[in-house]
């Protein structure tokens, strides 16, 4: 739930991060590219991309003062609310040979995923298995994740985005 806006510039974190807006607004990148509610933002480990959280006039912060004082512009929720600007996120590792990071070494931008239903659904369901106490939820996490990076490299592929990254790296 965003309780205040705020930007967060040059963020960054070593994991894959997915961003679904629910409601309000996200900004991202030097552009200040708006996402709209229900499309997810990708953006890949390593990268750094400066994030605005909700529509009015934000403060800005570096990572370490947003993490520093987080609990006066976001606070974490069981499920969505029904009123104000929130989104759902799902921060995750994708390696290969258990060592590199797959996203980090196409080296692709963070991007939009316009009507990724699966996806969504994906974000969703780790989370909700995340803030349940029932057994196996580590396990299910982790099948959910993995089942997540899949999903993403087949939007990418089905989309044609970053073609030449893959075919570059597949070799």
């Amino acid at each position: 739930n965003i309780l205040n806006p705020v930007t967060i510039q040059n963020n960054y974190d070593v994991e894959n991060t997915l961003i679904i807006l629910n409601r309000g607004k996200i900004y991202f990148g030097k552009d200040s590219t708006s996402l709209d509610e229900g499309q997810i933002l990708f953006v890949p480990g390593g990268k750094q991309v400066s994030i605005t959280y909700g529509a009015a006039a934000p403060e800005t912060l570096t990572k370490d003062n947003f993490i520093n004082n987080r609990e006066n512009y976001i606070t974490a929720v069981d499920s969505i609310p029904d009123e104000g600007e929130s989104y759902s996120y799902v921060s995750f590792e994708a390696r290969v040979f258990d060592s590199v990071s797959f996203f980090a070494s196409l080296d692709i931008p963070p991007f939009v995923i316009e009507k990724g239903q699966i996806i969504s659904d994906l974000i969703y369901q780790i989370n909700n298995e995340n803030s349940s106490k029932r057994a196996g939820k580590e396990r299910i996490i982790k099948l959910l994740a993995e089942q997540l990076t899949i999903e993403l490299i087949r939007y990418i592929v089905d989309h044609k985005l970053f073609l030449e990254q893959f075919a570059t790296n597949s070799t």
